[in-house]
């Protein structure tokens, strides 16, 4: 899987990283606009990202705008599942991603199995089944 992440707090693209890494490639960008160069560069190459995780305050070019330059570029078809990562639980704020077409809305702070839960829920991630090996040492 190929994932992005734009968020301009150092700290949340590590841990970001941390957890996502285990599922894919992550690119990650501290601003708007170098996420939109990334995202148009990728559709370009014909290696679209699979996920984007996009903070929604960032400053210049907020993840408001990025999100709806991304739905105008993939024409709304969602081919790329957008999980917004803020710290805002306001009920306009969820509204607005909504309907500019986010996929999902996080709050800081998040944690693997939230993040895993949204993966599976977008069909990006299968769990393992449990191997026999397992299921014996369960037993014991």
């Amino acid at each position: 899987m190929k994932i992005l992440i734009i968020e301009d707090v150092v700290i949340n693209i590590r841990l970001l990283e941390k957890i996502l890494n285990d599922y894919g490639s992550c690119d990650s960008v501290r601003s708007g606009k170098d996420g939109l160069q990334l995202f148009k560069a990728a559709q370009k190459k014909n290696k679209p990202y699979d996920l984007i995780c996009l903070d929604i305050f960032m400053p210049g070019i907020s993840g408001f705008e990025v999100l709806q330059q991304i739905r105008q570029i993939d024409k709304g078809l969602k081919k790329v599942k957008i999980i917004m990562t803020t710290s805002s639980d306001e009920e306009e704020d969820v509204i607005k991603a909504i309907r500019y077409g986010c996929d999902s809305y996080m709050l800081k702070p998040y944690n693997k199995k939230d993040i895993e839960e949204k993966l599976i829920q977008f069909g990006l991630f299968k769990p393992d089944v449990v191997d026999k090996d397992s299921k014996e040492k369960e037993g014991e």
